[in-house]
C-alpha cells in the first residue's frame, strides 16, 4: 500500500528544497567546491549533512557571500577576513 504523505512530510520537503548542495552553492559563487570545503574549516557556519552530503540553508550561503566577498573583493587576507567575519555575525541587527 502506497504511503499517504502527511503535512509534516510536505513541510519537510519543502523545508530541504531551501538546502543547497555544494556543488550548487559552488556554482551559485563561482568558485570550485574545494574552497567551499576550505572556508568551512576557517569559517564556522551552519551546515547540514541530508544524506551523507553537505547541504548549505540560505544563512550559510549568506555567510559564504561574505567571505567571498571579503576574501576576493576586498582582497583580505583570510586571517584579516576571518575577524571582519566574526566581528559582523557577532552583530545583533
Amino acid at each position: 500500500m502506497p504511503r499517504v504523505l502527511s503535512w509534516a512530510d510536505s513541510e519537510r520537503a519543502a523545508a530541504l528544497k531551501k538546502y543547497l548542495r555544494v556543488g550548487d552553492v559552488a556554482r551559485l559563487l563561482d568558485v570550485t567546491i574545494p574552497t567551499i570545503h576550505f572556508w568551512q574549516t576557517r569559517f564556522p557556519m551552519p551546515v547540514a549533512r541530508l544524506g551523507g552530503q553537505r547541504r548549505f540553508p540560505p544563512a550559510a550561503v549568506n555567510r559564504l557571500r561574505l567571505i567571498k566577498f571579503l576574501a576576493y573583493n576586498q582582497r583580505m587576507p583570510l586571517s584579516d577576513a576571518r575577524k571582519q567575519y566574526d566581528r559582523l555575525i557577532s552583530c545583533r541587527w
